[in-house]
């Protein structure tokens, strides 16, 4: 495994810790403050890191991960849509329908029947995070 180079801006190295517990955790009922205690900061403090580093909430980070979890899932044509909406941490599959539409420009139906393909941009975050904890602005 190659070695990767330290992150060198502390507040880049919470920002992908907090991210990596957001996708670790994104199927639960999942809260801002809990994501905050996980990496010792207060709420505030994590959203103003996420706004400098990732250009987004941690609760807009949440929904992307979930959104871009639920347009895998789709792909397979034998899960149900509701069981997907629970498996990405929405218990109401109206709710997640909305959200998903928001998201994607479609509803998940009709992003299934398509093959999966996107209409209009997601609401993608301009800064990623990577699993090893490189961020990309």
């Amino acid at each position: 495994e190659a070695a990767w180079p330290r992150v060198k801006d502390p507040a880049e190295a919470l920002a992908a810790q907090a991210a990596r517990y957001i996708r670790d955790n994104h199927g639960r009922s999942l809260s801002v403050e809990q994501v905050a205690a996980q990496v010792n900061l207060s709420s505030r403090h994590l959203a103003r890191i996420f706004r400098r580093v990732l250009k987004q909430s941690p609760s807009g980070y949440l929904l992307h991960v979930r959104m871009e979890q639920a347009a895998q899932l789709l792909l397979d044509p034998l899960l149900p849509v509701k069981e997907i909406a629970k498996r990405v941490g929405c218990s109401d599959v109206r709710y997640f329908t909305t959200l998903f539409r928001r998201h994607f420009g479609v509803p998940p139906a009709r992003f299934r029947s398509r093959g999966g393909t996107r209409f209009g941009d997601p609401k993608s975050p301009r800064g990623s995070v990577f699993s090893d904890g490189r961020v990309e602005r």
